[in-house]
């Protein structure tokens, strides 16, 4: 996950397949926390924050069918509440 300028970091799907979201605009997510999974005939992802962060867009609607790449949601990288 390599942030632009704002700190954003786009999450993209690594397979065609129909979205469930996990979140919400403003919601803040922890390490490993769930933020959208991606199903398809044969497989299901869930795709995680890395680190703790606020989702500041939803790039697709829930159940929307996606192609791999295409871009889900836009989270905002935030510094650990222990710094």
């Amino acid at each position: 996950m390599i942030p632009n300028k704002q700190n954003h970091v786009r999450i993209a799907a690594n397979f065609d397949g129909e979205v469930e979201l996990l979140v919400s605009v403003g919601d803040v997510v922890f390490a490993g926390q769930g933020l959208v999974e991606v199903e398809s005939d044969d497989a299901i992802e869930r795709l995680c924050s890395k680190q703790r962060a606020r989702v500041v867009e939803l790039l697709v609607d829930q159940d929307a069918e996606v192609a791999k790449y295409d871009g889900l949601v836009v989270i905002e990288l935030l510094p650990d509440e222990d710094d």
